[in-house]
């Protein structure tokens, strides 16, 4: 595997961290509501394309509590690993690391909150066990913007790839046409439901080419 291979469907898997109540509202890096549409666009992307799929939280009962019921949706009939005594780098429990390895897949993309704590310990024990790490910038929050952005320079300097969750959507993606075009309406399903500025693009255009499915 190499970093200038291209992310697909068939070489990557995507771990979400401890995206839950508690946690997402101590986010003081940038927009709660933003940083929760990327996790649950991660979730839809991965069942959208078949990619594999891993879900961890810290014990419910804790004060991070469930995870954000939007995500929960996405998931589906993805089980949400639980980290038994709740251990902040999500590869030093067994289950998620075993869940990560029974991928098959060495490129990981991954999004967790915090950023300076289990996005950060995690994608470090990830990148020494031979993983590639995408780190999905802006599906991850960071107690204040100096914590995210000191967590993603530490990441980075270790190894990590920062993306954004829109590129790796638009990465697994590739075209609209062709042998992709299965995936197309998926997509701009994905992007309608995200409240950014590309789902407003697909509004203005459906509204002067109603049939057309999107512009990319």
């Amino acid at each position: 595997m190499s970093n200038l291979e291209h992310l697909t469907p068939d070489n990557c898997a995507i771990l979400l961290i401890d995206h839950s109540d508690g946690f997402v509202l101590t986010i003081g890096s940038g927009d709660r509501t933003a940083i929760t549409y990327g996790a649950v666009a991660l979730a839809r992307m991965a069942k959208l394309f078949d990619v594999p799929l891993i879900a961890t939280n810290a014990p419910p009962e804790g004060p991070g509590g469930p995870l954000v019921p939007q995500l929960m949706d996405a998931l589906g009939d993805t089980a949400v690993i639980v980290r038994p005594g709740g251990p902040m780098d999500s590869m030093d429990d067994p289950g998620v690391k075993a869940a990560v390895a029974a991928t098959g897949r060495k490129k990981l993309v991954l999004a967790g909150v915090l950023t300076e704590v289990c996005s950060t310990f995690t994608t470090i024990s990830a990148l020494s066990q031979g993983y590639e790490v995408y780190l999905v910038t802006d599906a991850c929050g960071g107690l204040s913007p100096e914590s995210h952005r000191y967590g993603i320079e530490r990441m980075m300097q270790a190894g990590a790839i920062p993306v954004s969750w829109t590129s790796v959507l638009a990465e697994l993606q590739r075209t609209w046409g062709g042998t992709n075009a299965a995936t197309a309406g998926g997509v701009v399903d994905i992007i309608t439901r995200s409240n950014n500025n590309w789902s407003h693009l697909n509004s203005f255009y459906s509204a002067f080419a109603p049939a057309a499915a999107a512009i990319g």
